[in-house]
């Protein structure tokens, strides 16, 4: 599989991600975002989350603007639901988050974590 069918592939999966509001506002839910990172237990995707926030920050933006606590309805073994923590991210959110999860410079990160948009090659599985 060459480069550029990964990075068309990843961008998929980043847009198959994204939610729409009816104003037309995009969001990621930071659930999905740890699901497509491979995170297989959300509380350690949670420290990413926070790093992210860290860094948005940083670079002069209010966390407030690009993370918004929200709660996902998940079906539980009655077919009932419950509400689980989670949080709506924007796309600048996301691409904090994107370059916080491998821990690296954005715009040379770890394969597994590689950003969808940025053109680096990267795998799902390690």
């Amino acid at each position: 599989m060459n480069d550029k069918h990964i990075v068309s592939k990843h961008h998929a999966t980043f847009e198959s991600i994204r939610q729409t509001a009816e104003e037309g506002n995009e969001a990621w839910s930071s659930r999905d975002f740890a699901r497509i990172l491979d995170y297989t237990d959300y509380r350690h995707f949670e420290r990413v989350i926070e790093k992210a926030k860290i860094a948005c920050s940083n670079s002069g933006q209010d966390p407030e603007d690009h993370f918004v606590d929200t709660d996902d309805m998940v079906e539980i073994g009655s077919g009932a639901q419950r509400a689980i923590k989670s949080i709506l991210m924007s796309r600048y959110a996301y691409r904090q988050g994107s370059s916080q999860a491998g821990g690296a410079d954005p715009d040379h990160p770890p394969q597994r974590h590689c950003h969808p948009l940025d053109g680096h090659p990267g795998t799902s599985g390690e």
